[in-house]
C-alpha cells in the first residue's frame, strides 16, 4: 500500500543531519579504562560501550572510571550475553543504574514466559 509520504515523514521528523555513535571500551581494568576512554574523546567521541560481563566488582570500576572520565559524555555497558538473567536482576544491589528491562523483576516476571535463560527478552 502506498501513503504518498516518504518514510522520513511517516516515522516522524528528522531530528539531525548525524548519527552520533559510540566508542567501544574494551579493557581489562580500570586503568586501562582511562586511557581508551581518553583516546576516544580525542577522536571526538561522546558515548562509549564499556564491554563488562566478567566480575561484577570490576565491572562496575570500570564503568565509573569511564563515567568519570568521560565527564558527561554516555556511558553504558555491554554484557552482551556476559550476563545470565540471575545477574542481570542482581544490578539494582550492586549499584547499577537500572536500564534494561531485563533488569527489572517486575517486567521479568510478567513477561517471563518470553524470557531466554541468557536474560534476553525475545519479543523487545
Amino acid at each position: 500500500m502506498k501513503l504518498g509520504i516518504n518514510r522520513q515523514t511517516w516515522l516522524g521528523a528528522k531530528r539531525s543531519d548525524r548519527v552520533e555513535l559510540s566508542y567501544l571500551v574494551s579493557a581489562p581494568d580500570p586503568d586501562a579504562i582511562v586511557k581508551v576512554v581518553e583516546q576516544g574523546k580525542a577522536d571526538g567521541f561522546k558515548a562509549f560501550t564499556v564491554k563488562v560481563g566478567t566480575d561484577p566488582e570490576l565491572d562496575i570500576a570500570k564503568v565509573k572510571t569511564a563515567m568519570e572520565v568521560a565527564d558527561g559524555g554516555v556511558v553504558w555497558p555491554d554484557a552482551n550475553q556476559g550476563y545470565d538473567l540471575d545477574r542481570a536482576l542482581r544490578a539494582g544491589e550492586l549499584g547499577e543504574d537500572l536500564t534494561a528491562p531485563a533488569q527489572d523483576e517486575e517486567f521479568v516476571i510478567a513477561h517471563s514466559d518470553n524470557v531466554q535463560a541468557t536474560g534476553f527478552v525475545e519479543h523487545l
